[in-house]
């Protein structure tokens, strides 16, 4: 998923009940080589557990986290001056419900 460079990938994990070590480090990595091209990286959906594990961890300071992936998308504009000639090439993945979405 990172290898297509995309704008903003937003992980839903709105049905994920527990995450281990190895599962926070693909995060990460994932996090990072998104970052790394300019691209923005969003949690969406943690559930009280799972929040509570990004809040031990402190890593709600690094990842930014949203209640839903609607709320994640909306989160900021990548078209900052559209017009007709311009279009944003977006895509989104939604990894916890399996979907992907092309607007």
């Amino acid at each position: 998923m990172t290898e297509r460079k995309l704008e903003r990938i937003v992980i839903d994990l709105s049905r994920t009940t527990y995450i281990d070590s190895a599962g926070l480090a693909a995060l990460i990595l994932a996090m990072q080589k998104v970052q790394a091209f300019g691209g923005k990286f969003f949690l969406a959906g943690l559930s009280e557990t799972m929040r509570s594990i990004f809040e031990t961890s402190r890593l709600n300071q690094i990842f930014q986290i949203f209640p839903d992936v609607d709320a994640a998308l909306a989160a900021s504009t990548f078209c900052s001056s559209p017009t007709p000639s311009h279009e944003c090439n977006l895509a989104n993945y939604r990894v916890g419900s399996r979907d992907f979405v092309q607007p």
